[in-house]
């Protein structure tokens, strides 16, 4: 997965397993680096289990990154320099599985699909539950806005050896009511 800042630099992760081969990025249980447009790699995020939920808000202040492990949705103040400043809790939502990877809608809401939840979450801005969508699939993995008015909500699931849905492993789509935001394009 790879998420961009509106500045124009990008973040990465990906799982690294024990003796497997090292690629460029590596998420183990500390946190993730990112790319900036002048081909620097900075350490971004310590003391995170599985990172997910790579999201900026609107102006590019606030990062959003989810521990999949601790099941809560942290936040970021970014400092002028892009640097991180300490990170708040800002959604613990634990009823629902865990928190897995999410897209922002142009209203700043956050939409979050919920490893072994079946469903997706909309956080508010503020954090709290806005509302709750129940996916036909056990394990929903991340979700994006996508089409031609930016509508439609595109989400990935899984098909672990405990999922024993139709569904498990597809993409599904919906119309959530609310537009999404553009993806960012890497500026490096």
């Amino acid at each position: 997965m790879t998420r961009v800042a509106a500045c124009g630099w990008a973040a990465c992760k990906t799982i690294s397993m024990p003796k497997a081969k090292t690629y460029l990025w590596s998420v183990v249980r500390a946190g993730c680096s990112g790319l900036n447009p002048d081909a620097r790699v900075t350490r971004l995020l310590d003391g995170q289990g599985i990172v997910n939920t790579l999201l900026w808000n609107t102006d590019g202040s606030v990062l959003y990154s989810a521990d999949t492990l601790d099941e809560v949705i942290y936040q970021y103040p970014v400092q002028e320099d892009g640097s991180l400043g300490p990170r708040q809790v800002w959604a613990a939502e634990q009823g629902q599985g865990s928190p897995d990877g999410s897209a922002m809608d142009a209203e700043g809401y956050v939409w979050n699909a919920r490893w072994g939840g079946s469903c997706l979450i909309r956080f508010a801005p503020d954090g709290s539950v806005d509302r709750v969508i129940e996916l036909p699939v056990s394990h929903p993995t991340s979700c994006v806005f996508g089409g031609p008015d930016l509508e439609t909500l595109y989400v990935t699931s899984a098909a672990p050896a405990d999922a024993h849905g139709r569904l498990d492993g597809a993409v599904l789509m919906a119309h959530v009511g609310v537009k999404g935001t553009l993806c960012q394009r890497f500026s490096g």
